[in-house]
């Protein structure tokens, strides 16, 4: 755990460590390239397989909003509501 302390309130919350580390993905930075699909051939998808690599593209959007808003949550002091204004430290 990581004890980050408010700059501007002095409160303190604590957060994972691989929260302290992560820096949240792009939400624009994700998805996937069509010749990535297509692989080394020019074969043409099929409706099937279209919809398939569709529903996994929306499922990983899903995975990675819900991870982006949570880190976003731990970015925030709890008690004023100041990003990204704290110091950290490694949690007695």
């Amino acid at each position: 755990m990581v004890e980050r302390t408010c700059l501007q309130c002095g409160d303190h919350w604590a957060v994972p460590a691989r929260a302290a580390r992560a820096r949240p993905r792009s939400r624009w930075g994700r998805g996937f390239s069509v010749p990535s699909v297509l692989g080394s051939g020019n074969a043409a998808l099929s409706d099937a397989g279209m919809h398939y690599l569709l529903e996994e593209a929306h499922r990983r959007d899903a995975t990675a909003d819900q991870e982006f808003e949570t880190l976003q949550q731990w970015r925030k002091c709890p008690k004023c509501g100041s990003i990204d204004r704290y110091t950290q430290r490694r949690a007695p």
